[in-house]
Order: C-alpha cells, then sequence, then structure tokens
C-alpha cells in the first residue's frame, strides 16, 4: 500500500510541476455544430494529444519546459499551427509556425487563439473537356491547317485573269500523261 500511495504523490507532482497549453479554435462560419468532435490538437506529432471542447477551447497537460509545436488537426478544415516556449519558469510564449522563414518570429498572443484557415481539399477537381482543346489538338492542327491554308490561297488568286488562264492550259498540256489503260 505504501508503494502505491508513493507512486500517487509522485504521479501528482509531476502534474502539478508539468504546464498546460490552453487555447481556443475558431471554425469557419458555417461550420457543423459538431465540428469540435473530430478535431485533436497535437504537440510534438503525438506526444501529447488534447481534444476541443465543445465551446472550441482546449487544453494539453502534462508539458515540461521545452519548445513545442502546437498542430491542431481536424478532417475537414486546416488550422494555424504555432510553436509554444515554456521556459523553466513556467512562462509560456507563443509564435507563429513560418517554415519557409524560422528567424521571422510572429509573437500569437496566449491562450491561442487558432483560426480555421481553409477548407481541407484532398482531391483536385477533374478538368473539363473545352472546345478549344479539341482546336489545338495537334491531329487536328495536321488537318485544318492546310485546309485553311488552301481556302485561303484559292481566295486570294484571282482565276478570272486571262493571263493566269493561259499559264494554267499551258501547264496542263505539258503535264498530259497517257491513260494507264491505252499503255500496253
Amino acid at each position: 500500500m505504501s508503494t502505491f500511495s508513493f507512486l500517487l504523490i509522485l504521479w501528482i507532482i509531476h502534474l502539478v510541476e508539468a504546464n498546460v497549453i490552453e487555447g481556443t479554435l475558431t471554425p469557419l462560419p458555417g461550420a457543423p455544430a459538431d465540428w469540435y468532435v473530430h478535431a485533436r490538437i497535437h504537440v510534438e506529432g503525438t506526444e501529447h494529444v488534447g481534444f476541443v471542447k465543445p465551446d472550441g477551447s482546449f487544453e494539453v497537460h502534462g508539458l515540461q519546459s521545452g519548445s513545442y509545436v502546437v498542430e491542431p488537426l481536424h478532417p475537414s478544415f486546416i488550422f494555424q499551427t504555432a510553436r509554444v516556449d515554456i521556459n523553466s519558469k513556467g512562462r509560456i510564449r507563443a509564435r507563429r509556425v513560418n517554415a519557409p522563414q524560422p528567424n521571422a518570429v510572429k509573437e500569437l498572443p496566449y491562450p491561442l487563439r487558432l483560426t480555421c484557415s481553409g477548407k481541407a481539399v484532398y482531391f483536385k477537381p477533374r478538368e473539363q473537356l473545352r472546345t478549344i482543346d479539341l482546336l489545338f489538338n495537334p491531329n487536328v492542327l495536321y488537318v485544318l491547317v492546310p485546309f485553311l491554308l488552301v481556302m485561303v490561297l484559292t481566295k486570294l488568286v484571282n482565276t478570272n485573269d486571262p493571263e493566269l488562264q493561259k499559264e494554267l492550259q499551258q501547264i496542263n498540256l505539258q503535264q498530259q500523261l497517257p491513260d494507264m489503260g491505252e499503255v500496253r
């Protein structure tokens, strides 16, 4: 019995010495009433996990002094993440996580107020077939461009010109080949 009570006292002392990260999550307007049921607060991956209350508040207990990344997770919404620094005296400082520029520090108020930055998009919408896509298809271009060139060039050449008609007739006379049926 004394061993159990000793361990219980050690555990209580550990909890008293440990710090708490607290804050609130703000979902998008029009979110379902039970959005908080699927929300979790992960601190340093899954080392510490907290749950969200119906009013959007959360608490994560049992943290020692150090630097922690607080990441709210929800299957339908994307929330801001924060880095929380707890010093040995219990002072808590929060700042925004900035992966591209880790030296750029932007302080956040504590207790944390993390807002939803948008809905989670898992799938890219399928592209629709458009007529412009069909027209710029290489196979269609191979057929249409020569056809259009023939049509435009015949309109550009004036076939009513008498000199041009004589030249065309001379070319036709020179190219008259015998019929294959006549050749034996």
